[in-house]
């Protein structure tokens, strides 16, 4: 942490940095900033965006959370992170559309994944939503975006999925 970050406290062991390289009222708007999640001594970057686009998107997400608009869609409730490697897995083999268990919603005409509501922030494979649970509770949760559904999608320029690696 430098003395430009900016903090935002969950709990006393957890909290959310904003590593700035300089005073937040001198950054560009365009500036990307390193958003660390900070738990005990464990931290995981979350994004590295620029600043404008991660707080619009944090803010955006907070506001609908805190007035619980956020209610986790059945079909991604049990686990939001197995479900959006799911429908990774289905949209690289173009079978999504066929999968009861994928439900898509239309946004100015485009079909878009139910879960894409949760997201807020997503770096490597590291995937970070923000929902309200049953009871109306905020939480961030962060998910790992697995390995297979990775590979598969970068099969298309000469990669193989780890499973392919194996058999050969």
């Amino acid at each position: 942490m430098n003395k430009h970050s900016i903090i935002f406290a969950i709990n006393d062991k957890e909290k959310i940095v904003l590593e700035n390289e300089a005073p937040i009222e001198k950054l560009s708007c365009y500036c990307e900033t390193p958003i660390i999640l900070t738990q005990d001594k464990h931290t995981s970057l979350l994004s590295i965006e620029d600043i404008h686009s991660n707080m619009l998107a944090f803010r955006d997400q907070l506001t609908k959370a805190l007035h619980n608009e956020l209610k986790l869609h059945k079909s991604v409730a049990h686990n939001i992170g197995y479900a959006f490697n799911q429908y990774l897995e289905h949209e690289y083999n173009d079978d999504a559309q066929n999968d009861p268990n994928i439900v898509y919603v239309d946004r100015d005409g485009v079909d878009s994944w139910i879960g894409d509501d949760y997201q807020l922030f997503g770096h490597d494979l590291l995937i970070t939503w923000l929902y309200n649970n049953d009871k109306g509770a905020i939480i961030l949760e962060s998910t790992p975006l697995y390995p297979s559904a990775f590979l598969a999608t970068h099969e298309r320029n000469g990669w193989h999925s780890i499973s392919h690696i194996s058999s050969e």
